[in-house]
This record gives structure tokens, C-alpha cells and sequence, in this order.
């Protein structure tokens, strides 16, 4: 009886430590080996220019109880646009700085002109408010960048608060996050629901993975991350890599199974 009881115990261990690696969340990415704009520690500041027009604007007045009822539409798009950049920028352990400059006479956004765009243009995506179409290089195998990442942001009429959320969620493609297809509460989440524009733990994790201050700890802990969300990029790596991940996967069973042995 002892021994059905600790058999009985052992497996709805298992079974809780299976529904830990099967809900768990993380980050994916917009490009393999994952993609990053072309910033650095020493120069972290990376430059959208937006092209000065505006969608037609809904809530105005009553968005935060009215903070931009008197500014003018264009002062509205500019604030949207500067927050959602400091939303990314302000992530502690990311070095990655966002810039906006205005230029109402920018030319037509072209992916080889390595120019960042932010521009409010007709379009036939029906299903959402803004786009962001960014341009991968790579210049071998194993490393790829970010040359040029441009923003669409539809004429149709939209909320402030949708429009910030849009705003937000394609401002993280351009920095190479993918869409979280099982992470619902990311902002970069597939089918989030719009609104909120604050980022979840997995959005700051990804934007550290891939711009890490080392003034904020060892970044050899990125070995242990993957290319993928929610899985070990070691466990593809090369075999010391492998063995360090299982181990790591491992140790939780073998110290149960230990325990029962045990007690049995």
C-alpha cells in the first residue's frame, strides 16, 4: 500500500512539472537566427522618421479623462508615438533607445533605403490599424540584422487607445519580436486583446534577449533561451550545450524518483 501510495504521489509530480513546460510562455521572433535593429551598448539609439499625418482620431476628448481634448491632432500622433517608443526604450536590462523624428516630406518608404517609417497611408489590411513590415539581412548562417523597418498606419478612423496599442505591438516587430501564438497576455501576442499597451514579463524578456545591457548581469545566460517560444535553444546546440540543458530538465525527476526510492 506505502509503495501504490508513493506511485501515486510520483505521478501527479509528473504530471505538474509536465503542465509547467506545457503552459509556460516566453517569446519568439520575426527572423532565424533572430534579427536585431543595428544598435550597439556604445551607440543604442536607433531613429524612426514619421511623416507628420494622422488618421482620423475617435475618443479624443474623453481618452484619460481628456488629457489631449485641446492639443491638435497632429501634438495627439506625436505623443502616441513618443510613448510608444519609451514604453520599449524605458525595459531595464535593454540598451536599445528608440528616436522619433518628424519629416513631412518623406518619400516613399522603401526597404533599401535603410530608413525607419512611420507613415499614415491607405491600405487594404482590413483586420488591423497599423503594419510593420520590417527588412531582413543576413550576412551568413548564424547572424541576421534589421536594416530597415517601416510602420503603415491605416486612414481609417481609429481609438487613441487602439491606436497606441498598434502603435506599440508593430514598434516590436521592428525591434524583432514575432507574435507569442500561446502567450495571450503579451503584448506581441497573436490574438491579445486590444487596449492595453503595457508590456508582459515574456515582451521584456524578449527585448533584453536581444539588445542585453551587460550592465545588467552575465549575458551568457542567453545560451540557455531559444530561438523559438518556450524552448532551450541548447537542447539544438552543440553536445556540451545538450547535456547542461537536459540536466537542467532532468534534475527535478531524478530528485523526485531519489525521494520515492526512499521512502519505498
Amino acid at each position: 500500500m506505502e509503495k501504490m501510495r508513493c506511485a501515486a504521489q510520483f505521478a501527479m509530480h509528473l504530471l505538474a512539472f509536465a503542465c509547467v513546460g506545457m503552459f509556460s510562455t516566453g517569446f519568439t521572433f520575426v527572423a532565424n537566427p533572430p534579427a536585431k535593429l543595428p544598435a550597439t551598448p556604445e551607440n543604442p539609439t536607433v531613429t524612426f522618421i514619421w511623416d507628420g499625418r494622422v488618421p482620423p482620431l475617435d475618443e479624443k476628448d474623453s481618452f484619460r479623462a481628456g488629457v489631449f481634448a485641446d492639443q491638435s491632432d497632429e501634438q495627439v500622433m506625436e505623443a502616441l508615438i513618443t510613448e510608444a517608443m519609451a514604453t520599449w526604450s524605458n525595459v531595464r536590462g535593454s540598451y536599445l533607445r528608440l528616436n522619433l523624428s518628424t519629416d513631412t516630406e518623406t518619400p516613399e518608404p522603401s526597404k533599401e533605403d535603410h530608413n525607419n517609417f512611420i507613415v499614415v497611408a491607405a491600405t487594404q489590411n482590413l483586420n488591423s490599424a497599423a503594419f510593420a513590415t520590417p527588412s531582413i539581412e543576413r550576412p551568413d548562417e548564424r547572424h541576421s540584422e534589421i536594416a530597415d523597418c517601416d510602420i503603415t498606419v491605416g486612414t481609417k478612423k481609429v481609438t487613441i487607445e487602439f491606436l497606441l496599442y498598434a502603435l506599440t505591438h508593430e514598434l516590436g516587430h521592428c525591434i524583432g519580436l514575432g507574435h507569442a501564438h500561446d502567450n495571450y497576455k503579451s503584448l506581441m501576442g497573436y490574438s491579445r486583446t486590444p487596449g492595453s499597451a503595457k508590456l508582459s514579463a515574456d515582451d521584456k524578456a524578449g527585448i533584453t534577449y536581444l539588445y542585453g545591457d551587460p550592465a545588467y548581469g552575465d549575458q551568457r545566460v542567453r545560451r540557455i533561451i531559444g530561438k523559438q517560444c518556450g524552448t532551450l535553444g541548447a537542447l539544438s546546440g552543440d553536445l556540451p550545450d545538450r547535456k547542461v540543458a537536459w540536466l537542467v530538465l532532468a534534475s527535478p525527476l531524478l530528485l523526485l524518483a531519489y525521494r520515492y526510492r526512499l521512502q519505498s
